[in-house]
């Protein structure tokens, strides 16, 4: 005798409250709380989710500042390497932080290395697509 009824998940609900939980993320972030909600519902169009595995690297030192990420799951670590090879962490970030937008709003490289330390989840915002937002016709 069954009990309960077991249902494939909607694609479109599934779809819906990562959207919903993207959005929430990007809302209370120090870059983006302040925004309005249509120029908050446009910030969350722009991101994409990327996935990275343990130990997986998400840019190098010297890298096109093409994007700016802020982490949704998981730790990443920034960190420079010394002449002598040994590693230099400079920040770890978690959850609901963002980080790389420094480069991104001054068109430089990524200074630094950033490397997942556990599976993570991370919303990549590209520069092309957001940089028209902060320009002055749109605040």
């Amino acid at each position: 005798m069954q009990f309960f009824r077991q249902t494939e998940p909607n694609a479109e609900k599934i779809k819906n409250m990562k959207q919903m939980k993207k959005c929430e993320l990007i809302s209370a972030s120090v870059l983006f709380g302040g925004l309005p909600e249509e120029q908050l519902e446009a910030v969350v169009k722009i991101g994409v989710v990327k996935k990275f595995g343990k130990g997986e690297t998400i840019f190098l030192e010297g890298d096109p500042g093409n994007g700016f990420y802020m982490v949704a799951e998981g730790k990443v670590k920034i960190f420079k390497m010394s002449f002598a090879g040994k590693e230099h962490i400079l920040h770890i970030f978690g959850p609901g932080e963002p980080f790389g937008e420094v480069p991104v709003f001054h068109g430089k490289p990524f200074p630094a290395n950033a490397e997942a330390l556990i599976k993570s989840s991370l919303i990549f915002s590209p520069a092309s697509n957001l940089l028209p937002w902060f320009m002055p016709t749109h605040l």
